[in-house]
């Protein structure tokens, strides 16, 4: 989507139709009575006059129009563009707004439009449509072939990142060979990023940085300045492992490799930050208790199917919570200020469970954690757990000391006293749960990222106020 702080318009257009970027309330106005006009006709049919307007759009705007007009009104629209706009609205479009506009209907076009994509885009977009139509999409593709086997792989896989065409280079050319080959494709190469070096029978043997090409001889041969410590994944390695392998051992480039170890493609820096950024919202959606493959255009069955179980384990902690309340309804019967830190018990102690789950799930992805890492992260915990309580405790402790008498509360010392201890012990206990419980899924070959949010909250729950309900048993009753 375009973006902009200000409210410039972005292109010419006739009758003053043109996409103006900014979110000021002009802009908005503007841009709401250009969308009801190109809706109104496309209903119409005037579709020589539709595309002539966004002919002379630059795609981003024609993306920002497409996404906010009506579904039913953006497919026509898109099977309307020529082709030219079309391929560059492609390469823009977000992948929520794909699984939206690109129907079955739609498949002659977009099969036109997808043999024009370079390989990357290809199969980007694949791995965001359904698997049958992304198979007939690339149909007449040179490179059908390879672009099948990601679908294959899966949407998880390290072939759905790889460059395709990384620089290949037979270990035995030399420097100079090497340089004029680059020379004479640099109208094909947009960047540099992997050199990789191959033997006679395509297996990776090294790679290439740069700075080789430049602090090395023109005659030097390539095996002799090659860098060897080459790591090689297979294409149906999961990216998460790749990113995790690349950060472990410090390298920036990665060849994948097919069954006969030949090589089919590269992970380079630019690879690495996707994957990272991909691994980034999934366990952002999980620890929120949203499936990964959710969107903003699920319909209201999708919405029920991905998040109806979540819910419905967050209410089995949440009753847990409410029994050990009712348990103690004596307790509360007697003193019913104990009513009032229920909610401040609670609140704490899921908070404390999801920054320090936070903390030790960061940790696992950087692969800082060693085999001996549960019982130092435990004690770092417990003693930054009792510095924040003794913080939390005393501060709520010094407000009921204040407050208490001002409505009529007796023995305000020992309330205080239980508000002081119930937090100490709560933003323990529920900071090693957080911190330990992500490291133990690891090391049982779990996903970290579903412990936080619904899993971690509801147990800080039962935990604290089981914890409260003690203390204030032994010092305040």
């Amino acid at each position: 989507m375009s973006a902009a702080t200000g409210s410039s318009v972005s292109s010419e257009a006739p009758d003053g139709l043109a996409w103006r970027n900014g979110d000021g309330p002009a802009a908005q106005r503007h841009n709401s009575h250009v969308m009801k006009t190109i809706s109104g006709w496309v209903r119409d049919g005037a579709r020589e006059k539709t595309v002539a307007l966004l002919s002379n759009w630059p795609p981003e705007d024609v993306l920002d129009c497409v996404a906010h007009i009506r579904t039913r009104d953006a497919m026509l629209l898109m099977e309307w563009l020529p082709d030219a706009v079309g391929i560059a609205v492609l390469a823009e479009l977000n992948p929520e707004y794909r699984r939206v506009l690109f129907k079955p209907s739609t498949q002659v076009k977009f099969a036109k439009l997808m043999s024009r994509l370079p390989a990357t885009d290809a199969r980007r977009l694949m791995m965001e449509l359904p698997t049958e139509f992304a198979e007939a999409l690339v149909v007449g593709r040179e490179d059908a072939e390879s672009l099948l086997a990601v679908l294959r792989h899966g949407p998880d896989a390290a072939a759905t990142v790889m460059q395709h065409r990384s620089l290949i280079i037979p270990q035995d050319w030399t420097l100079g060979e090497l340089i004029e080959d680059i020379r004479s494709r640099q109208d094909e190469i947009e960047r540099i990023e992997a050199l990789l070096v191959v033997d006679s029978a395509g297996a990776p043997v090294g790679y290439l940085r740069v700075r080789d090409l430049l602090f090395h001889p023109k005659d030097a041969y390539v095996r002799d300045v090659m860098r060897t410590d080459i790591l090689a994944v297979a294409p149906e390695t999961d990216r998460e492992d790749v990113l995790a392998l690349a950060k472990r051992e410090h390298q920036h480039i990665l060849a994948v490799v097919d069954p006969s170890n030949r090589l089919v493609g590269a992970i380079a820096p630019s690879e690495l930050a996707e994957i990272e950024r991909l691994e980034a919202r999934e366990d952002l959606l999980r620890s929120g208790g949203v499936p990964p493959d959710s969107s903003l255009f699920d319909s209201p069955i999708e919405i029920v199917r991905k998040r109806a179980p979540w819910l419905l384990i967050g209410l089995v902690g949440a009753l847990l919570a409410a029994f050990v309340i009712a348990g103690y309804e004596e307790t509360l019967a007697e003193a019913a200020i104990l009513a009032s830190f229920i909610p401040v018990i609670m609140a704490t102690a899921g908070n404390v469970g999801i920054q320090a789950s936070t903390v030790s799930i960061q940790a696992l992805t950087t692969e800082a954690d060693e085999s001996d890492a549960i019982l130092a992260r435990l004690g770092r915990e417990i003693v930054g757990s009792l510095l924040n309580g003794a913080i939390v405790g005393g501060a709520t402790a010094c407000v009921v000391a204040v407050a208490a008498p001002l409505v009529g509360v007796e023995d305000t010392w020992a309330l205080a006293a239980t508000a002081f201890f119930s937090l100490l012990i709560v933003i323990v206990i529920t900071g090693c749960v957080g911190a330990i419980v992500p490291i133990l899924l690891d090391r049982l070959g779990l996903d970290p990222s579903v412990s936080t949010g619904i899993f971690i909250v509801t147990s800080a729950d039962v935990f604290g106020v089981l914890a409260f309900f003690v203390v204030a048993q032994l010092l305040y009753l």
